[in-house]
């Protein structure tokens, strides 16, 4: 029993099939020109950027698990501080830093935004 497959045409290159990924563009040696159309420029993201949204997540996210990691350790034995409160204490603390990150990033935003005026 024999099946037949559609074979796929060959192309000058030696690459195989015809306009799909597989197709040569430029890449190797021997290719053809890139198409014609809107070229890609890449640019870089401004200085501080990921050092601000970076910091503005910490200082979301950091109480909720200082709560969450609190709320699992339980009451505590009544006396003196609880480790929910601990807990929370110490994401507040984590949340302080965040916010001082991402308030060192905004300046770096702007301070970068200024220099480029």
């Amino acid at each position: 029993m024999t099946s037949k497959t559609p074979e796929t045409p060959e192309t000058p290159d030696g690459a195989g099939g015809s306009g799909g990924s597989g197709g040569s563009d430029g890449a190797g040696p021997g290719g053809t020109a890139p198409r014609p159309g809107r070229p890609v420029v890449l640019e870089a993201t401004a200085p501080g950027l990921w050092q601000t949204l970076i910091g503005a997540m910490i200082a979301a996210l950091a109480p909720m698990f200082g709560f969450l990691i609190g709320s699992s350790m339980g009451l505590g034995d009544g006396d003196g501080l609880s480790p929910l409160h601990l807990g929370l204490f110490l994401g507040v603390i984590v949340g302080g830093c965040g916010a001082a990150l991402a308030l060192l990033g905004v300046r770096r935003l702007y301070l970068s935004h200024r220099a480029n005026l």
